[in-house]
């Protein structure tokens, strides 16, 4: 059905001891926590448009985003990731600064592009 709205988002897994954060006005969404066996501590981001945002699915296995879109409507949304054995210091991600890092994120994300070309 054509302009008919649609619901839908990315959902970021629960991890075992994580620490999740959502601020709705920022368009950021994260978890940090322990990976999968011996992997170490990982962290997930989903970065979205906050006019998009509708609620959040808490499920017993992951939060689900849900974002508002419709029929013939581009809806746009950033997963990130990082690892925590995958950087070197400084700036080494942790639970404490994870959630500033895709706030900061999303602030460059979310900001419009705009690229003119010129004729000489």
């Amino acid at each position: 059905k054509p302009d008919a709205p649609v619901v839908l988002g990315p959902g970021l897994v629960k991890l075992s001891g994580g620490t999740s954060s959502l601020d709705r006005t920022k368009g950021a969404f994260s978890v940090w926590g322990q990976g999968a066996d011996k992997a170490g501590e990982i962290g997930l981001a989903a970065v979205f448009a906050p006019a998009d945002f509708t609620d959040v699915d808490d499920a017993a296995l992951d939060r689900t985003l849900k974002l508002a879109g419709s029929t013939g409507k581009t809806l746009t949304y950033w997963l990130a990731g990082a690892w925590e054995r995958g950087v070197t210091a400084p700036g080494v991600p942790e639970a404490k600064n994870w959630a500033r890092q895709v706030e900061d994120l999303a602030a460059r994300l979310l900001v419009p592009v705009k690229v003119e070309f010129k004729s000489k």
